[in-house]
């Protein structure tokens, strides 16, 4: 049964033959630079818990290497002994198992490839989706946080993604990623006070 990302995600791992897993989700792919340094990882003795794994997001066939998900990394590749998954709603990472454990990460070289959205409609459907779940998360912050966030953050976020870390560069498919985190972010924030 679903029971939630990062809790589906943990049973998963509970019940993975080995000690180290590599975590992906249906809409990702690893590229040939990826593939060959996890195979050199697995070939080597590592004092690490996890690895980062660079992230770029795929949309409308074009590699968008600006705006929100610029220089975007994740822990993707992880020792189930020493982490698992938080029970977020959405958005869920990976944390120690054992809190202030040392914790030691590497870098893996090559790029995980996101096909997350495949065209607008999709975006949108999906940026509904998570804002709801989002909105189950903040649900607990003040109506006047939640009030002053639900105006600010979509400017703030949409100024920061697209002229500050050049979101711009990506072209039509830059505007339109820029223009709809910002519409994701007022909707979580707007969910939220609603429920209040």
């Amino acid at each position: 049964d679903w029971q939630g990302y990062g809790a589906t995600k943990n049973i998963g791992a509970i019940k993975a033959t080995h000690d180290w897993i590599l975590s992906l989700d249906a809409d990702e792919a690893l590229d040939d630079e990826l593939c060959n340094s996890l195979l050199e990882k697995m070939k080597t003795a590592t004092r690490a818990n996890a690895f980062w794994i660079a992230r770029i997001l795929v949309f409308n066939n074009k590699k968008l290497l600006h705006g929100a998900f610029k220089k975007e990394r994740r822990l993707r590749f992880y020792d189930k002994r020493k982490l698992q998954w938080n029970l977020n709603n959405v958005h869920e990472t990976l944390e120690p198992i054992v809190k202030n454990s040392s914790e030691i990460y590497g870098n893996l070289d090559g790029t995980l490839l996101h096909y997350s959205y495949i065209n607008i409609e999709d975006l949108k459907i999906r940026q509904e989706k998570y804002a709801r779940l989002s909105a189950a998360d903040l649900a607990k912050k003040s109506a006047g946080y939640l009030a002053f966030k639900k105006y600010a953050s979509p400017v703030f976020t949409f100024i920061k993604n697209y002229i500050f870390r050049t979101g711009f560069l990506d072209g039509r498919e830059g505007f339109i990623m820029a223009r709809e985190q910002s519409i994701y972010i007022f909707k979580k924030y707007n969910y939220a006070l609603n429920k209040k």
